[in-house]
């Protein structure tokens, strides 16, 4: 089940580090923040959140394991086995790393996490998520 707390619950280091990209000119943009844990080879559907519920901007950071977010073009049906039509965009979120999607990255692609088992690494290399990944 999920639950709510007050944005003041926040760690100080995050609120700072997030007001510090620009991208939200104060702090009454934030409407909510939410933690994803993706255990395994789990993911999360394509999908593009509702303008009226999260706002413009959407951000997000990345803590403990590289993980990539797929972009696919909102306006394409998506196929039922996943695959690629040649113009997805896949971006390595890094542990430390911060994305904002905002104009064509917010509303004219969905994001998600695919459940695939590599996660593709700089130079090439894969890593290889597991079940206590």
């Amino acid at each position: 089940a999920q639950s709510g707390r007050p944005m003041s619950d926040l760690p100080p280091w995050l609120l700072q580090r997030v007001m510090e990209t620009g991208v939200f000119s104060s702090t009454e943009e934030l409407n909510q923040v939410a933690a994803n844990e993706y255990l395994g080879t789990a993911g999360i559907a394509a999908h593009v959140e509702d303008v009226t519920c999260f706002g413009p901007n959407l951000a997000t950071l990345s803590l403990l394991e590289p993980i990539e977010l797929t972009l696919t073009p909102a306006d394409q049906p998506l196929d039922a086995r996943g695959q690629d039509h040649g113009n997805w965009v896949k971006v390595l979120l890094e542990p430390r790393s911060f994305l904002v999607l905002q104009d064509d990255s917010r509303y004219a692609y969905r994001h998600g996490i695919r459940k695939s088992k590599l996660v593709s690494l700089p130079g090439g290399g894969k890593l290889r998520r597991n079940p206590d990944y």
